[in-house]
């Protein structure tokens, strides 16, 4: 493929997310504080990651309306202090290295900003998310076990 193809592709597939952004409506969620998970959120997490590959395949034949997003794990280091921080990213692109996506919620401990794109590689999901056209939701593991 000549390098003028790639870039338009590149530039095409840039302008649809844009669109895409623009389109679709934030999912409203919120930052929670977890100090220490439980067995419960564990095993959702865990859930959540086995089943990436079902995600995946549903993102790759996805419909006008439906919507799509990942919650990731953000490690920070704060003066000493480190931890992680789980965010949810909308609008989700598959690459080699994991998932680009745009944080979909204000952080509070990294330096990150809603709206910002990021690349997420796949050991720091912990969930996804699927809400299809006609009413249908699948993922969401770990809500409600903040």
């Amino acid at each position: 493929m000549n390098r003028g193809r790639v870039f338009w592709m590149a530039f095409a597939a840039l302008v649809l997310l844009g669109i895409a952004v623009a389109l679709l409506p934030s999912a409203g969620l919120r930052v929670k504080r977890v100090t220490e998970p439980s067995a419960k959120l564990t095993a959702a997490m865990g859930e959540a990651r086995r089943r990436l590959p079902e995600f995946t395949k549903a993102l790759s034949n996805a419909k006008v309306g439906d919507r799509f997003a990942i919650r990731a794990r953000f490690t920070f280091n704060n003066g000493g202090t480190t931890g992680n921080e789980y965010l949810w990213l909308k609008d989700p692109i598959p690459s080699p290295k994991g998932f680009l996506g745009l944080i979909d919620q204000d952080p509070v401990l990294i330096s990150r900003k809603k709206g910002e794109l990021v690349l997420v590689p796949r050991d720091d999901i912990v969930d996804w998310l699927i809400k299809t056209n006609d009413g249908v939701t699948s993922g969401g593991f770990t809500n409600g076990l903040e």
